[in-house]
C-alpha cells in the first residue's frame, strides 16, 4: 500500500542533511571570500589556457580548411609543425618561470595573447601560407607560455588555499 500525503514533514535525517549541505556551501563561500585574488587568477589562467588550447589545436584546422581554403593536408602539417615547435618552447617558458617567477611569465603570455591575437588572426586571414604560418606561430608561442607553467601554478594556488583552511 502506498500513501500519498499533501504535507511534507521533515525528518531529523533530512534536517541534518540540509544542515550539512548549508555548512559545506558556507565553507566554499568562505574559501572564495578569503582567497578572491588567487581564485580569480586561477579562473583567468585556466580560461585563457583552455580557450587558446582548444582554438589552436582543435578548431584551427577546420577554420583553415573551411574559411581560409587551405587543403586538409597543408593545414594538418602546419598545425603539427606548430605543435612540435611548442614542446621546446613550453620547456623554455617553464625554466623562465623558475627564474623570473610564474606571475611574470603568466602576464607575458596573457598580455601577449591579448595584444597579438587580433594581429595573428589578421595575418591568418591574408590567405598566404607564410602569413597563416606566422599567425598560427604567434598563437602557439603564447599557448606554450601557459603550458610551461600554468598548470603547476594553479595546483600551487589550490594547495595554498586548502592548506591554510585545514
Amino acid at each position: 500500500m502506498v500513501l500519498f500525503t499533501k504535507q511534507f514533514r521533515e525528518t531529523p535525517i533530512l534536517k541534518m542533511k540540509s544542515l550539512i549541505l548549508k555548512m559545506k556551501l558556507k565553507r566554499k563561500a568562505l574559501y572564495f571570500k578569503n582567497h578572491k585574488k588567487m581564485c580569480l587568477f586561477c579562473f583567468v589562467a585556466v580560461a585563457f589556457f583552455n580557450i587558446t588550447n582548444y582554438m589552436l589545436l582543435s578548431y584551427m584546422l577546420s577554420y583553415l580548411n573551411e574559411i581560409i581554403g587551405l587543403s586538409n593536408t597543408v593545414g594538418t602539417v602546419l598545425i603539427t609543425a606548430i605543435m612540435i615547435l611548442m614542446v621546446p618552447l613550453a620547456l623554455m617558458f617553464g625554466k623562465l618561470s623558475d627564474k623570473i617567477g610564474n606571475k611574470k611569465v603568466f602576464l607575458i603570455g596573457l598580455g601577449g595573447l591579448s595584444l597579438l591575437s587580433a594581429f595573428s588572426f589578421y595575418l591568418i586571414n591574408l590567405n598566404g601560407l607564410v602569413f597563416v604560418s606566422i599567425g598560427i606561430l604567434i598563437l602557439g608561442i603564447f599557448l606554450a607560455t601557459y603550458e610551461g607553467q600554468c598548470q603547476e601554478h594553479c595546483q600551487r594556488c589550490s594547495i595554498q588555499i586548502f592548506a591554510t583552511e585545514h
